[in-house]
């Protein structure tokens, strides 16, 4: 009896060990010739302790076998009822579904009631063994390499005009960068780019299509484009009475990322898929093998107040709760935005058109968006563990940082203006023909973007370093003709194999009476 108990018990001890080596269960579907594509990013997998399961498809001959062989995919999902889904080609080769007047792969992600996936679902609409290699390749170089960056803890953003009207669009304006003022945690580096003239983040033609593409190859943690959108590109904008292209798939060709983000479009249409021969935007940057490492967008027309849901979603559970991996934070998108409710949603929904079935809308947009890449790609930000304090010494004050477990480094330290306020004055600019336009808003641009008063780059000794900043610059109490209560002191920290982040808000001592 005892030679059984400790039979069993090793036994037990044994499952657990594999139980916890094993992150999760990831089936791949792809074409049945393609197998040998995956095995490279299958070996990574596995090496990381996923189990995966890769299903060869034939390529469907006409709309009859593509419905049975999508519904065969999805019943041997329901069956095996894996962690997560990647679909690894086209819809040509891999079919997806329609649902009303789009197509989603929603259903592959099993669904609740509520339209709500069950599993996490993404794909690599790649038309050819050719095309899914370098992007399997990119994903196992993003994830075995580290290279210390601030691009690790920047957020570029860029946006265009809403064309609601000039009230509306200032208002929106305003409220999306306050938005991001607030929501977007304060340790981040934020590069903006908002394509309407009433902004100071504007800048004049040509400027804003070279700014993109070089905000993508510089690098980020995340990528997010909001405004108007369609399959191939975002919004055009007009300047001195003449429409521009932003950005668009001839853009992304050559595009070679530092950093490859994560692209979250909250617009129109660039994630559309369904003509495996024209891949829209989210498409094509996730298949350049220098673009970004995953992209979420919607395929079709898409409305303004369950995007703006999508963008408080987006901040919530991407940049606070920071998800393992691209799937776990899709999946937080989507259930935090099924129970979203706001009124500067429904002040936006109100004025963006129609009253509309706001719960068929927030399902329909479930269908709406897809991922692009492998879900179970790794999510890893610099962890939050820079702890910050600040002290006076003579007419100077100090930031003390501590690191657990850090060793030694470099720090990277910010004193910061708020940022819906500016360091520098912005040039004030008449709407008429002021001479150099196009260059004071080049410069406005900058300065806006700017939002640090002094930096340095100090050591870090067995993870503590110190800092010093002029009592005449931290406790100033106007800037730019405006009252300053807060700054901001923001760090990125590294080392040749690690990296952390914090931040601290410094509040100005009420002057003595």
């Amino acid at each position: 009896m005892n030679r059984l108990l400790s039979l069993l018990l090793a036994l037990a001890l044994t499952a657990a060990a594999a139980a916890a080596q094993t992150k999760g269960r990831l089936l791949v579907a792809t074409c049945a010739d393609w197998t040998e594509a995956l095995a490279p990013w299958q070996k990574h997998r596995e090496g990381q302790g996923w189990s995966v399961d890769v299903v060869g498809l034939a390529k469907p001959g006409d709309e009859v076998a593509r419905v049975k062989a999508r519904e065969r995919l999805r019943a041997r999902i329901a069956q095996a009822r894996p962690d997560a889904v990647l679909i690894a080609a086209d819809v040509d080769h891999v079919a997806t579904f329609r649902y009303e007047h789009h197509e989603t792969d929603l259903p592959y992600g099993l669904p609740d009631e509520n339209a709500i996936p069950t599993i996490a679902v993404g794909r690599i609409p790649a038309r050819s063994r050719a095309e899914l290699a370098p992007v399997l390749a990119k994903i196992v170089r993003y994830e075995s390499t580290f290279v210390p960056d601030e691009a690790r803890n920047t957020i570029h953003f860029f946006a265009g005009p809403g064309y609601f009207g000039t009230f509306v669009d200032s208002a929106t304006e305003l409220f999306a960068i306050n938005l991001l003022a607030r929501a977007v945690p304060q340790h981040f580096r934020l590069r903006v780019l908002y394509q309407s003239p009433t902004t100071p983040y504007f800048l004049p033609p040509p400027q804003p299509t070279r700014a993109v593409r070089a905000g993508f190859e510089a690098g980020s943690l995340v990528a997010v484009y909001e405004g108007h959108g369609a399959n191939r590109r975002v919004c055009r904008y007009r300047f001195r009475g003449r429409r521009h292209d932003y950005f668009g798939v001839d853009d992304v060709r050559g595009m070679q990322c530092k950093l490859p983000p994560f692209f979250v479009g909250l617009t129109c249409s660039t994630g559309d898929f369904g003509t495996a021969a024209k891949p829209g935007l989210c498409a094509s940057l996730v298949l350049e093998p220098g673009g970004p490492i995953a992209a979420f967008g919607s395929s079709d027309v898409s409305y303004p107040w369950p995007n703006y849901l999508l963008s408080l979603s987006s901040i919530e559970s991407l940049l606070v709760q920071r998800p393992p991996t691209i799937g776990d934070a899709v999946a937080k998108i989507r259930r935090d935005f099924a129970g979203r409710r706001g009124t500067m949603a429904r002040l936006i929904a109100s004025v963006a058109g129609p009253r509309r079935d706001r719960a068929k809308q927030k399902r329909d947009h479930q269908h709406l968006y897809n991922l692009f890449g492998d879900p179970t790609t790794r999510f890893a930000p610099p962890p939050r563990t820079v702890a910050l304090r600040t002290r006076i010494d003579g007419d100077r004050l100090v930031i003390d940082g501590t690191i657990p477990d850090f060793g030694d480094g470099t720090a990277r330290v910010r004193f910061d203006v708020e940022r819906t306020k500016f360091a520098t004055p912005l040039h004030p600019i008449d709407e008429a023909a002021t001479p150099g336009k196009e260059r004071l808003l080049t410069e406005n641009h900058a300065r806006a973007e700017s939002k640090t008063l002094t930096t340095a780059d100090v050591p870090i000794a067995a993870g503590a370093f110190s800092w010093s900043v002029p009592l005449s610059i931290a406790h100033r109490r106007t800037l730019v003709g405006r009252t300053q209560h807060v700054y901001y002191v923001r760090v990125y920290a590294f080392s040749t194999t690690r990296d952390a982040v914090g931040s601290l808000a410094y509040s100005v001592p009420a002057p003595a009476e």
